[in-house]
């Protein structure tokens, strides 16, 4: 019975599969034609009517539904379309920008549960769409059955529009689901003549061609009526006196309740969400509806700034105390954990402050995570009973509840602690805690309330291959009470061995992983943490190199200076790239060549091999001229993959690449991955582009810092800095290791890494070079990277700064590859982009 079930199950997978696979390679349609060409037969053929050859299907939300039969020898498509039109009250700014604003798509279309940009550039951009839940049974089955398998089911969608003739065009790039979905979609605003005193009103018409013939009526209607009505409705909607939509596409929502927040003089930035900033920073009294700001929060926020200040100077100076001065002196040497007393001093209270000093054989970001979360504590606190989190102040600041056994004759104890994790000097770090009070945790019944007068461990690394860290616990507690201050000091003089048991439980956790480890993309859940809380760090970093402290944390990522420093550049990027990318509307076939000729002219002006730069004589360049090269290499062939043609009018696999030239390959992850084929090389080029909405500050700090490398390149296993150059040069040493293919592949790499701040970007750069630091292993293939590395760029979106990512990389991997393995790493390499997007954008502004 179970083979029968079984065997049905996969004949069903088989079918289901086959189907998508055929319909994938039959849902292409010629995509030469340029967007000027398609747009002119949508105004040739739109609004709908009988005058036009349409002929009426139905009426579906008081709008009329039109069909109309194209010939191929009339047009650059052929087959059925249908159209839909309605007046709708907005003039043409407001309406194209609520259907080309990400925010206000999911508002009016309910074809569409969730959409997010992949790549933008002038009048363009590319968008993954995660469709609205399907109605068929067919469709929820396949949805379900490509879930079960971990198949992508977002749509890609390449859209064009121009704001002076009004119109938008969207075509499909990758469909999954075979009888829903849309070709490609034209809209046409024209703006109807109203008197002054009227409210402005155009007619929107868009016609749609569906991605399959058998599509159903009531998926014509929802493809073209429901959208029309939505954004009909959406409008009608916004004219309601409550609420407002403005020409940028912002909808606020206004009511009396929100004065007091005007008699403030509490403004939005211009590049802020007016909606959610106010509810981000401010806490509101919720009755009913918002009503005026607590100040104090602010109050709040303050006085802990104050005191994790005050915590942090307490915890140093026991840090820095040394065996012989102010009351320090050396208890002994205890499981490698070297343990020294500070005698209260008279004066102070009476409570001896105490010191563990040890090694721990894993990564920082490990201990980090261990020590600065609850979950773990139990594990080497043999003490402690149970604790929560009482209130979460930012990414790196709590307040924290924690609840000790009770030893005979005595009552157990609880304690509320501010705890804060901070990079107090370079490469020194600290998760510090002392006592503090919160209303949300008073007194418990049968508990005596401790006070952590100075506690927390400051980790350094000393090496990362091994991974190796110093780590240094400090403990001073009054457990208040009726307990003599002697007593105290007594059973709180065996706590700094608690080094001892986290090193035990945290070595055997990595060493466990470390055996357990495979290719696949999973963290462990404490790996995840770390990396989470690293993010967290470089924004702190950032912060402080920019003065931004105290209240201004909230805006960790947009410094002002560097902001304002970024905006004035745009100007200049923007009229550069206008240059680069001209309008659709403006350019002709010719310009596009000579375009294409000017950008392979430019190109060859910074190709490598001009350079004269062969790989054995490079170790001969001086450094800072090696690393200026490389990074305009870099940016030249970024540049250069710009203009590779994203076109889906063939399979991926099947496109002809010219050698030398980048080809499209395919959109993972909303990640647009390129590839070039090197004519007589073995050197293996890809390249991905995407979006990460973050500062680039934040994506430049974090690609550059060669510890979180780990976050987004998972074949990596080993990297340690083999020289620091200058404050912007390392030499690096990675080990890379795959088992994909059922074949084990290792290669390691010596690297020159380069970090730039360019007029319009951020670059971080490397290319291989000899070392005498790292001479070849044996049994261990050396790799050469060509100029590879990381171009970040500015862009704005919604009001707020995000980041344009480019990531290249250029290797001859050495010795033997399997075809299948350089086709899976074409694939994995771009896709760091993705990986390090899913954790800097938890982070977001």
């Amino acid at each position: 019975m179970w083979l029968l079930i079984m065997s049905i199950f996969g004949l069903i997978c088989v079918f289901v599969f086959s189907f998508i696979y055929l319909y994938r390679k039959q849902a292409k349609y010629n995509d030469s034609v340029s967007v000027q060409q398609k747009i002119s037969f949508v105004r040739k053929i739109a609004p709908a009517s009988h005058a036009k050859g349409w002929n009426l299907l139905t009426v579906d939300n008081g709008l009329r539904v039109w069909k109309k039969e194209i010939n191929s020898n009339d047009s650059w498509y052929s087959g059925l379309v249908y159209g839909c039109s309605a007046l709708v009250s907005a003039s043409l700014q407001e309406i194209l920008t609520s259907i080309k604003d990400l925010r206000c798509i999911t508002e009016w279309d309910p074809c569409v549960k969730q959409v997010s940009q992949v790549t933008v550039s002038i009048n363009h951009d590319v968008v993954s769409v995660l469709p609205a839940t399907s109605a068929g049974l067919v469709e929820k089955s396949t949805r379900k059955l490509m879930d079960l398998f971990g198949i992508d089911t977002n749509a890609i969608c390449s859209r064009h529009w121009n704001a002076n003739e009004g119109w938008v065009f969207t075509s499909s790039m990758q469909q999954t689901i075979p009888s829903s979905g849309l070709l490609w979609c034209g809209v046409i605003i024209l703006p109807v003549a109203q008197d002054k005193s009227e409210v402005s009103q155009c007619l929107v018409s868009m016609v749609t061609a569906p991605s399959f013939p058998g599509i159903s009526t009531s998926q014509i209607k929802m493809l073209t009526s429901a959208r029309v009505a939505g954004l009909k409705d959406f409008f009608v909607k916004a004219s309601v006196p409550n609420d407002r939509v403005v020409p940028n596409g912002d909808v606020l929502v206004e009511s009396s309740a929100e004065k007091p927040l005007e008699a403030n003089n509490t403004k939005c930035s211009e590049t802020t969400d007016p909606v959610s900033k106010p509810i981000r920073e401010y806490k509101m009294q919720e009755v009913g509806e918002f009503t005026h700001v607590s100040m104090s929060d602010t109050d709040k926020k303050i006085s802990n700034d104050v005191r994790v200040k005050e915590i942090l100077e307490i915890s140093m100076k026991a840090y820095n105390g040394k065996t012989g001065a102010d009351g320090w002196s050396l208890i002994g040497n205890i499981k490698d954990v070297e343990i020294t007393k500070r005698i209260a001093q008279p004066g102070e209270k009476p409570f001896d402050t105490l010191k563990g000093v040890g090694l721990v054989n894993v990564p920082i970001h490990y201990v980090l995570a261990y020590a600065f979360n609850l979950e773990y504590r139990g594990q080497w606190d043999d003490m402690f009973l149970k604790g929560e989190v009482v209130k979460q102040l930012d990414g790196l600041t709590r307040i924290v509840w924690m609840e000790y056994k009770a030893v005979w004759p005595t009552t157990g104890r609880d304690f509320v602690n501010l705890v804060a994790l901070r990079e107090v000097n370079e490469g020194l770090y600290v998760v510090a805690a002392a006592g503090c009070d919160d209303s949300n945790c008073g007194p418990k019944k049968g508990l005596v309330r401790g006070e952590i007068l100075c506690g927390g461990f400051f980790v350094r690394e000393v090496s990362s291959d091994p991974p190796c860290c110093q780590v240094t616990y400090i403990s001073r507690v009054d457990l208040k009470g009726n307990l003599p201050p002697r007593l105290v000091n007594r059973v709180t003089q065996s706590q700094p061995q608690a080094i001892a048991v986290l090193r035990e439980k945290l070595e055997t956790l990595y060493n466990n992983e470390k055996k357990q480890a495979t290719d696949k993309e999973e963290m462990s859940v404490l790996q995840k943490q770390g990396v989470d809380l690293w993010v967290e760090l470089m924004k702190m970093r950032e912060m402080k190199e920019n003065g931004q402290l105290g209240s201004q944390r909230q805006n960790s990522n947009k410094s002002p200076r560097l902001y304002n420093k970024i905006l004035e550049s745009m100007e200049s990027l923007e009229s550069r790239r206008t240059a680069d990318e001209k309008s659709l509307t403006d350019v002709s076939i010719e310009n596009d060549q000579a375009e294409e000729r000017s950008v392979e002219v430019s190109g060859a002006q910074i190709n490598e091999e001009n350079m004269n730069l062969p790989f054995v004589d490079r170790h001969q360049i001086d450094y800072k001229t090696l690393g200026n090269q490389i990074a305009a290499t870099l940016i030249g062939e970024v540049l250069l993959a710009s203009k590779a043609e994203i076109s889906m009018s063939e399979d991926p696999g099947q496109q002809s690449s010219k050698e030398g030239e980048w080809s499209y390959q395919s959109i993972e992850r909303d990640v647009v991955i390129l590839r070039k084929i090197n004519p007589g090389e073995k050197i293996h080029s890809f390249l991905g582009k995407g979006m990460i909405k973050t500062s680039p500050t934040n994506v430049w700090n974090a690609v550059k810092n060669h510890m979180t490398r780990h976050v987004y390149d998972k074949t990596l296993k080993k990297t340690k800095i083999l020289k620091q150059i200058d404050e912007s040069s390392k030499l690096l040493y990675l080990h890379h290791e795959t088992a994909q293919c059922f074949v084990k592949q290792a290669r390691d790499f010596v690297l020159l890494a380069v970090d730039r701040v360019e007029p319009e970007s951020y670059v971080v750069a490397g290319v291989s070079v000899d070392a005498p630091e790292s001479p070849p292993v044996k049994d261990l293939i050396r790799g050469k990277v060509y100029a590879s590395g990381w171009v970040i760029e500015p862009v704005l979106q919604d009001g707020q700064l995000y980041s344009m990512v480019s990531y290249l990389s250029q290797v001859d991997f050495g010795g033997v590859v399997p075809v299948r393995l350089i086709n899976y790493i074409a694939r994995r390499q771009p896709l760091c982009i993705s990986y390090l997007r899913e954790y800097l954008e938890k982070f977001k502004e």
